[in-house]
Formats: structure tokens, C-alpha cells, sequence
């Protein structure tokens, strides 16, 4: 093997396994789900298309992550619209979100907002699926909605 190749070999290993946790797989259906949902919150008062959101869930060290856009809040009639990045999903290590009641129980979730052309201020309804950790195997899932607007007038206004 020449040095090229082993070089290459090197990267190609080193990047699977140095790659973030969080950004493996990321994946739980958006059906079938649990009887149960989980608190959960954004936490900010609106969030720019496509910009970064959060949601705090009250679910600690979910083994995997999905978010999924739907068009209603009622699970019965949804339609899935998309299927947001996840970038990042945390334990919440300290007080930070203390006054939203989220402690030592709960995970914040990074995601990619979907751009989409947009009006004023349109609420937006994201359904957040956790699956398997510390909990149970059976996962949990909470709907979210928030207004989501235009980056340039989120911007201006915070």
C-alpha cells in the first residue's frame, strides 16, 4: 500500500469515528407513535426559516433524534411537510433552562428550521420523536409550534 492510500484509509477511518455522537443516526418514525406524549418547549419566542431552533425535551440522552414538520398539530390528520436536520442533541447540564421547568431530566435539541417561502409570522407545528436511552425502548413524542419568519425580520426585530 502506498502512502496515498494509507493516508486516505487514515482520514476515511478517522472521520467515522471522530465524528460527533450526535450526528449519527438520527432517525425515529413519525409513526407508529406512543400512547404517551413528552413536555417539551422551544425556546425562543419565534425562530427565523432557515435558521437554528431549539426544543427542550423532557427526555434524558435519547438514543436517537427526529424532527418532523407536519401540517396540523392533531396526529390523526398530519401530513408530513419535511424532516429537519437534527445538529445536535445535549443533556441540559446546568440551570440554563431552569425557569422553562427543564432540569436535570431533560435534553435540548438543535435543528435546521426548513426554509420556505414565508409571510408574516406563519406558525409552524414540529413534531419531535425521541426513541430509546435512559427511559424505555418505546420513545416518546411531543408537538411544538412556534412562529417562524423571514431571517432578515427576525434579525431586525431581536
Amino acid at each position: 500500500m502506498n502512502t496515498v492510500a494509507r493516508l486516505a484509509l487514515f482520514f476515511i477511518v478517522a472521520t467515522l469515528f471522530l465524528a460527533p455522537p450526535a450526528l449519527h443516526a438520527q432517525e425515529c418514525g413519525l409513526t407508529p407513535l406512543p400512547a404517551k406524549p413528552v413536555d417539551a418547549t422551544v425556546t425562543t419566542t419565534f425562530l427565523a426559516s432557515g435558521g437554528t431552533g431549539e426544543v427542550l425535551v423532557r427526555w434524558r440522552d435519547p438514543a436517537t433524534v427526529s424532527i418532523f414538520e407536519v401540517d396540523v398539530p392533531d396526529p390523526t390528520k398530519w401530513k408530513q411537510l419535511s424532516t429537519p436536520a437534527v445538529t445536535s442533541v445535549k443533556p441540559i447540564a446546568d440551570e440554563t433552562y431552569k425557569r422553562d421547568g427543564f432540569v436535570a431530566d431533560s435534553s435540548v435539541i438543535r435543528f435546521v428550521v426548513p426554509e420556505q417561502p414565508v409571510g408574516l409570522w406563519p406558525t409552524r407545528t414540529f413534531v419531535v420523536r425521541v426513541c430509546g436511552g435512559a427511559k424505555n425502548a418505546e420513545g416518546g413524542w411531543a408537538i411544538v409550534r412556534i412562529p417562524v419568519s423571514s431571517p432578515g425580520l427576525v434579525r431586525l426585530i431581536s
